[in-house]
């Protein structure tokens, strides 16, 4: 173990012995860190950082969370909880792609998103806007009636207000919905990620 970790990170220290990494070199927490900074470009309108920080942290993913572990209890809530981070990080690029007039490009991953999780809102509102961005009014409203449908009958609940709003405004045309004007057609590049394991 040293000679592949380095004498200085694994220390004897009784009654054995402990790893000691820096932050950086943890992938789920170099997600994590991405993720933030997304988040933070996007609140500041630059969804063009936003995507290439998304990207660059799903790019740090290779099969599940923790997946060494999947039979082990202690590790079960943390796999959640990853799984959950990074379902939300997909959700926000698409929505970033949106601002940025990408509709094309976030729609196979939304389209992958709402069958992967049918009854999560937040995907299928954002389908719903990538849909009618492409001057797909009828599988827009499509969208928000097999929504509607789902969780009527797996919950008896009916969409939340944003799903419902960007219903109204579809059915009339709403003029904000359109496509921002002059938006970057060409995508941001991800950044290289060096291979990895199952994150972490």
């Amino acid at each position: 173990l040293r000679g592949v970790l380095g004498s200085a990170n694994l220390r004897y220290r009784p009654p054995g012995y402990s790893l000691s990494l820096e932050t950086a070199t943890v992938d789920a927490v170099e997600f994590e860190q991405l993720v933030g900074a997304a988040r933070a470009a996007a609140a500041a309108g630059d969804h063009a950082r936003a995507v290439a920080d998304l990207d660059a942290a799903l790019a740090l993913w290779r099969g599940d969370a923790l997946a060494e572990f999947a039979d082990d209890e202690f590790a079960a809530a943390e796999a959640v909880r990853l799984t959950e981070l990074r379902t939300t990080a997909l959700e926000e690029r698409a929505e970033a792609l949106l601002d940025l007039g990408r509709a094309a490009d976030a729609l196979p991953e939304l389209e992958a998103l709402v069958r992967r999780h049918p009854s999560r809102e937040r995907p299928a509102v954002a389908l719903m806007r990538a849909l009618y961005a492409m001057g797909r009014q009828a599988d827009a409203l499509a969208a928000y009636h097999q929504l509607r449908t789902r969780l009527d009958e797996e919950l008896g609940v009916r969409p939340a207000a944003p799903a419902g709003a960007l219903y109204q405004r579809i059915l009339v045309h709403d003029p904000a919905l359109a496509a921002p004007q002059g938006a970057a057609p060409q995508e941001a590049a991800p950044q290289e990620a060096a291979p990895r394991g199952n994150l972490p």
